[in-house]
């Protein structure tokens, strides 16, 4: 193998890790982390962070991206299941236990960054409307809920699993309280 090789394989896993050093403190502490803070958990110094992603912007639609692109992956995988109720229960459980705001779109506006993102974003939609029209065909989730429905109980997930006040059961309760006010567990 080459240098330049070497080189370059180091350089994608530190843009990795840079990422995913990310997505846990924007996770953990929101988005107003520092660089500094991201690098370090990262293991990287400021000098490498700073050459992957010059801003802020930058990093916030890198994690947005792989946890997009996480999501794409799941909802597919999903699809072969054959029980909307239950790929759609799993769907929430996975976005309740990332307790990741990226899932929910670090408050992008539609239309912004890069043609991959904007891709990746127009799957998902595609994916979970196909979804919901499986659950509604199942008779197991109501005619008048759709997409953006699911995408606030989603996000409804999300902040319930980041509050840091609310014991772990109260915040598992939760959880099932949504699943089954969405029809999808007795």
């Amino acid at each position: 193998m080459s240098p330049e090789r070497t080189v370059r394989a180091d350089a994608r896993a530190n843009r990795e890790r840079i990422v995913e050093a990310a997505a846990s403190l924007y996770a953990e502490e929101g988005l107003d982390v520092s660089f500094n803070a991201i690098a370090q958990r990262a293991g990287v110094g400021s000098a490498t962070l700073y050459r992957h992603f010059p801003h802020h912007d930058e990093l916030r639609q890198a994690v947005y991206l792989a946890r997009v692109h996480e999501s794409t992956v799941l909802l597919s995988e999903l699809a072969s299941s054959g029980d909307p109720a239950t790929e759609l229960c799993r769907y929430l459980t996975w976005t309740f236990h990332t307790a990741d705001l990226s899932l929910i779109g670090l408050g992008m506006t539609p239309g912004t960054g890069s043609a991959e993102l904007q891709e990746e974003a127009r799957r998902v939609k595609q994916l979970l409307d196909e979804l919901i029209g499986r659950a509604h065909a199942a008779g197991v989730l109501s005619e008048g809920l759709g997409r953006g429905d699911v995408l606030v109980a989603a996000a409804a997930l999300v902040q319930v699993a980041r509050n840091e006040e609310l014991p772990s059961e109260r915040k598992e309760t939760f959880l099932g309280v949504v699943l089954r006010g969405l029809g999808l567990t007795d």
